[in-house]
């Protein structure tokens, strides 16, 4: 998708996109350091838009270990499944995390705007009960446009 494509899905819904751009290369290559540089981690990325940091996950895997990416917005979904093959995109709200995943999380990486985090509070509970005990967590977080 363009980045006018995303711009235009930013207008759409501002509290479901939050960011008029994707993220920065080096926004992701901060929020990716935390995958292990061995090992076979199962990675969780909350929100991936059109797939910005999910390019540097997969980089950073390098075939090991396991993908999930969970979007809520159908568009960037289906591109995301198409530009990313090994990747496992579920079409679904970020909260289902712990119905969608078989086993604890090593790490999740969410891209989801505050919003998402105000609605009931499932989502922080979500993502602390998927997360072994030793995982790691990192949220980008986008100013509140007023």
């Amino acid at each position: 998708m363009s980045r006018l494509g995303f711009a235009a899905e930013f207008f759409r819904n501002p509290l479901v996109t939050a960011s008029l751009v994707p993220s920065s290369r080096y926004l992701g290559a901060v929020m990716t350091s935390v995958i292990p540089e061995s090992g076979s981690p199962t990675v969780v990325e909350l929100g991936p838009g059109t797939g910005a940091v999910t390019e540097l996950i997969q980089r950073r895997l390098a075939g090991r270990g396991r993908h999930l990416a969970i979007e809520v917005n159908e568009g960037f979904s289906a591109a995301l499944k198409r530009r990313f093959p090994a990747v496992e995109v579920l079409t679904a709200p970020a909260d289902e995390l712990p119905v969608l995943l078989d086993r604890q999380a090593d790490i999740v990486i969410s891209g989801l705007p505050w919003s998402a985090y105000w609605r009931n509070g499932s989502l922080v509970r979500s993502i602390a009960g998927s997360l072994s005990p030793d995982g790691a967590f990192t949220q980008l977080g986008y100013p509140l446009i007023r």
